[in-house]
């Protein structure tokens, strides 16, 4: 795996090994980190080191070896290929590019895919940074007060919670006997730890917030709700009215010079 290099293992795994207070909110998180790094090996493999992208072509162009790689990479860098004939100057040439026939996204999805792994990250970067501001083991504290609920009696359970309370009261005893600098009455304060923790899920919401406009940006949709409008089309399909083929709409066509005549072909870009 690409997290056993040493230097990327410990970029990414050290801060799930700092923060160890999860959530199923956290956990939905960091299953999300561990999908996306899986897509990004997989997209970023096939970009550099297999197909990245294939086009649907005519038999006697697939057939030519030549053609099929140059329309390949054509169609990687340019989102589609179009070659038109003009049937009144009787030229050819490339078609026009416009925003609504390319798709630009694919060369860069590994990348955007990189980019969200980092900001899924980000929050617990920022948890682990905040637990050693705290000083206080709250790992510890939160697994030992699991127990309690596993305690038979009333007495058990009680001698757990005085312990707790002990180890958090001696732990902002001692701080304040030992104070240092000006904002240290900011990081010994009891409700320190709770403000942090409040700060790291508002983080974590915020960065959904984020992730969906960007993926909409990237995508070039209008709507966020994209993903559910998709999934409901799927589940419930419209009546497909059969359209008949109009021979005016030639020119969204690519034209090659075959026997004589001319045969009109479009290729489509696909993953």
């Amino acid at each position: 795996m690409i997290w056993e290099i040493p230097i990327i293992g410990d970029f990414i795994t050290k801060p799930f090994k700092a923060a160890k207070l999860y959530e199923f909110y956290d956990r939905l998180h960091l299953f999300t980190v561990y999908l996306l790094g899986f897509f990004v090996v997989l997209t970023g493999a096939k970009q550099h080191f297999g197909n990245p992208i294939d086009c649907m072509l005519p038999k006697q162009h697939d057939e030519l070896r030549s053609w099929r790689e140059y329309i390949h990479n054509f169609c990687l860098f340019y989102g589609t290929f179009r070659y038109e004939l003009n049937n009144e100057t009787s030229t050819s040439e490339f078609g026009s590019y416009t925003d609504d026939a390319t798709i630009n996204y694919y060369q860069w999805v590994p990348f955007f895919f990189a980019f969200q792994v980092c900001c899924f990250l980000l929050p617990f970067w920022c948890w682990a940074f905040m637990q050693k501001m705290i000083y206080l083991d709250m790992a510890f504290i939160v697994e030992y007060a699991g127990r309690i609920n596993k305690e038979k009696t009333f007495d058990e359970a009680k001698e757990k919670v005085d312990r707790i309370v002990a180890y958090m009261h001696d732990h902002f005893k001692f701080r304040r006997a030992h104070k240092m600098g000006y904002f240290a009455w900011i990081t010994f304060n009891t409700a320190f730890p709770s403000v942090l923790y409040g700060i790291t899920k508002f983080l974590f919401i915020a960065n959904v917030i984020l992730q969906v406009n960007l993926v909409c940006k990237f995508l070039d949709v209008d709507s966020w709700t994209w993903g559910f409008d998709l999934l409901e089309k799927f589940l419930y399909p419209a009546p497909r009215n059969h359209d008949f083929f109009s021979w005016s709409d030639k020119k969204k066509f690519a034209s090659v010079l075959a026997d004589g005549s001319y045969n009109r072909f479009q290729y489509f870009p696909i993953l």
